[in-house]
């Protein structure tokens, strides 16, 4: 191996055990999404909750704005699509806002298509923010 060999020298060996560390962590977390009850939405009268690494977030209906599928272009030329939306508890002009045109995302479609969910989230509002009969 070439760690094992020392041939890197040491700001090669410090990449590589940084590599090392940063992909170890991050497979750690992949494992542990993929346990059950790890991550989930629940859509409810007043909100929904996002389930993600056994830690819920709550977001209020009344706080965000329509839900849209946005595309992201990769370097290679490819399309990564997602859900997004604007979220009023969230700084106006962040990164993401500048970045995407939406301020907030959904990190997972959970099983159904960008499109769907979408259209899913937005029915659920739509609802929960009628005035009442």
């Amino acid at each position: 191996m070439i760690i094992q060999q020392h041939s890197l020298g040491p700001i090669g060996m410090s990449r590589a055990w940084l590599g090392i560390v940063f992909f170890g962590a991050a497979a750690l977390v992949f494992a542990v999404m993929l346990l059950p009850g790890a991550g989930s939405l629940t859509l409810g009268a007043d909100g929904f909750d996002r389930r993600t690494l056994f830690m819920t977030f709550r977001t209020p209906w009344r706080t965000v704005g329509d839900f849209v599928v946005g595309h992201v272009a990769t370097r290679r030329g490819r399309r990564i699509r997602f859900v997004g939306y604007d979220d009023g508890d969230w700084a106006g002009n962040n990164l993401s806002r500048r970045k995407f045109g939406l301020n907030s995302g959904l990190p997972d479609t959970y099983g159904l298509s960008h499109d769907d969910l979408a259209r899913l989230m937005n029915l659920w509002r739509a609802r929960a923010m009628a005035p009442p009969r």
